[in-house]
């Protein structure tokens, strides 16, 4: 069938079998003009006069708004909806140009003969919310694989064995400076260490004040034998200190004062431990014994003395030159040690 533009003149060869019984609106490829066309025999539309009369002017008919539950109007379907654009027809192949304008003319086919049944307005209005990710970031969520749950399984057996081995060992520092030992105790292959020994509180001691004093020497010379004198020293520690004083060492020495500037000569000198006391009877008796304990350091029981207490001694010196009975002898006994006792808590 051959169609012709109204404006340009423009000729087509349309396939009729391809119009609808109601007939198309077609658009020129070359002026952009839009005409009716039909079957071949079928009545063309009314034409619209060029003038109109008065009388046949109508106002608009006054608008009645519908409400909001109605459904949209329906479309005239008596006057073709499909516009064929006849450009497509200058194709180089026809067949595919015929089955594009068959394909777009059964797309529109709903609209011309049965216009679609809308659902009713609803009186609420959706809103997208301000929030939320946008479609185009929805990606497609996967459940976990087996390997993450095998690493997460093993990951909470660890943690809850070394739990259960730090708690085995009373959370000592133990469970992490020696895991194997640790793994042992808590699993009895060993026993664990002892706990250390509670600290005892330091005493604060008060330090020793003051000291031991020889007081009131006196000194007695006997015969032993014709040719050997023997010396007996007396007198008095006093504990002058503010603890109590034992294990206690003297030191006797015979001096000997010599011319008008009374320079003093050491002649006999002696070590003892306190405190012993004799006569003068025992004195000699001790001297004829030579393993006798008064000339052993160490041998006597030791001897304590509190502060402001005092103890005799006796110190004897033996085997002395004769020549000493023409001398000018001063005895002097010096303290040579002490321990200091701790108070009492």
């Amino acid at each position: 069938m051959l169609i012709e533009c109204d404006r340009c003149e423009a000729t087509y060869d349309f396939p009729e079998d391809r119009i609808p019984s109601g007939g198309m609106r077609a658009k020129c490829a070359e002026c952009g003009n839009v005409m009716q066309i039909g079957r071949a025999g079928s009545t063309p539309p009314a034409e619209r006069p060029e003038t109109l009369e008065p009388s046949m002017i109508k106002g608009p008919p006054a608008k009645s708004l519908p409400p909001i539950d109605a459904p949209p109007p329906r479309r005239d379907s008596a006057g073709p909806s499909v516009i064929v654009d006849m450009g497509q027809l200058g194709d180089p192949d026809e067949a595919a140009a015929a089955e594009q304008a068959a394909a777009q003319q059964a797309a529109f086919a709903p609209l011309a003969t049965a216009p679609p049944v809308e659902a009713p307005a609803s009186r609420h209005r959706v809103r997208d919310l301000p929030f939320g990710p946008e479609p185009s970031e929805i990606h497609e969520i996967k459940p976990p694989s087996i390997a993450r749950y095998a690493v997460l399984a093993f990951v909470v057996a660890l943690a809850g064995f070394a739990t259960f081995v730090a708690a085995a060992n009373d959370f000592e520092p133990i469970w992490y400076q020696d895991p194997v030992k640790a793994v042992n105790i808590a699993f009895g292959f060993e026993q664990p260490p002892a706990p250390p020994a509670p600290k005892k509180p330091k005493e604060v001691v008060e330090p020793v004040i003051g000291k031991l004093e020889i007081r009131d020497v006196e000194m007695t010379v006997l015969k032993q034998g014709r040719r050997h004198r023997l010396a007996v020293l007396r007198g008095r520690v006093f504990n002058d200190s503010n603890r109590v004083q034992h294990k206690i060492g003297l030191t006797a020495d015979l001096v000997e004062v010599q011319g008008e500037d009374k320079h003093e000569l050491t002649i006999a000198t002696r070590h003892a431990d306190c405190c012993e006391v004799f006569d003068d009877a025992a004195a000699k008796a001790a001297a004829r014994q030579q393993d006798h304990p008064h000339f052993k350091p160490g041998s006597r029981p030791d001897l304590h003395i509190s502060p402001d207490q005092s103890e005799r001694f006796v110190i004897v010196l033996r085997d002395l030159d004769p020549s000493i009975d023409d001398k000018l002898v001063q005895p002097r006994v010096t303290v040579r040690f002490s321990e200091a006792e701790n108070p009492e808590p």
